[in-house]
């Protein structure tokens, strides 16, 4: 949405916060998607393929037609990726990739995966099509936040790619971490959509909900329950590390959005639970890759449930 060229958007900053903004107070799973899908892997794409790997891929990514996955986090290894165990070895000008990626936003409907791997000088990046022998992916299922999302672990067993598939623009942890702080922007303004619905949902209820013969709004109670910014949990607002860095402001924005949220539950009481309420089916997204072949398997053998209310979910850096 905004990357340049490619038949990409160009939007500048604030149109692009905005529509991920509009995107979480939809469903916070649709702005993960859209999150991953532009600002991981597309951006690594964009910012450290080659001429050949933008050819190839940015402009189905941008269109929709191709999804991308970003396979950096590990069973092991989420906020400490220089730990990963996933390792790349040469096979004469081939690259042969083995090891396990989860908590992967689109892993199992991706056409192309952009996966992070240790070789013997450096973590480097890989263009990895999905369909390459060797790769498989299995949804995860029954998550209690996020339902909507599609979220799988990623496999690779002796997936040999050739020498090109290597992102040649970046090596080292610069790589991954300059991807996840473009996503920050787009977190920051969803968390945002997040509380802003989560608030509607609460008003709306407060509002029309009577108790003894007076709206649940008429008493003082709930409207101390709808004010976070009291909460000192939620108030950053003088913070000094606020404009240290992006990850800082992503990470309490979402405290803020919490508060929110949090606040919204209180004043719904049971009606907050129960997934219908205010449900919205979801289509699960179904790329190219995923029409021509089911090759995912479930985790846990259960089904889905993708009815997810945003007032009881939030963001995640997806």
């Amino acid at each position: 949405m905004h990357l340049d060229g490619y038949g990409c958007a160009g939007t500048n900053a604030v149109s692009y916060g905005l529509a991920c903004l509009e995107m979480e107070a939809v469903d916070s799973g649709l702005r993960s998607l859209v999150s991953v899908q532009g600002s991981l892997a597309m951006f690594a794409i964009h910012a450290y393929g080659s001429d050949e790997h933008k050819d190839e891929w940015l402009p189905g990514m941008a269109t929709g037609a191709q999804i991308g996955c970003f396979g950096l986090t590990e069973p092991d290894f989420g906020s400490n990726p220089a730990g990963m165990r996933t390792v790349a070895r040469r096979d004469g000008d081939d690259w042969v990739l083995n090891g396990t990626k989860l908590w992967i936003t689109n892993g199992s409907i991706a056409d192309v995966a952009v996966v992070w791997a240790r070789t013997d000088d450096r973590i480097r990046g890989f263009v990895v099509p999905t369909e390459t022998k060797g790769f498989s992916a299995n949804e995860i299922h029954q998550k209690l936040s996020l339902r909507a999302s599609v979220t799988s672990e990623l496999v690779l067993e002796d997936v040999c790619l050739p020498g090109r598939a290597v992102l040649p623009g970046v090596a080292g942890l610069a790589g991954p971490l300059g991807c996840l702080n473009e996503a920050r922007f787009g977190i920051i303004f969803g968390a945002l959509g997040a509380a802003r619905d989560s608030l509607a949902v609460a008003t709306d209820y407060a509002t029309t909900r009577k108790v003894f013969d007076k709206p649940l709004a008429a008493y003082q109670l709930d409207e101390l329950r709808t004010s976070p910014e009291d909460d000192p949990r939620t108030n950053y607002q003088d913070d000094p590390r606020i404009d240290s860095q992006d990850d800082l402001i992503s990470s309490l924005q979402a405290r803020r959005a919490r508060g929110w949220d949090a606040s919204g539950r209180d004043l719904l009481p049971g009606h907050a639970i129960p997934a219908p309420h205010p449900a919205v089916p979801r289509t699960p997204i179904r790329s190219q890759a995923t029409a021509r072949r089911r090759r995912t398997t479930s985790i846990s053998g259960a089904p889905d449930v993708s009815l997810i209310p945003n007032v009881s979910s939030l963001s995640n850096p997806g």
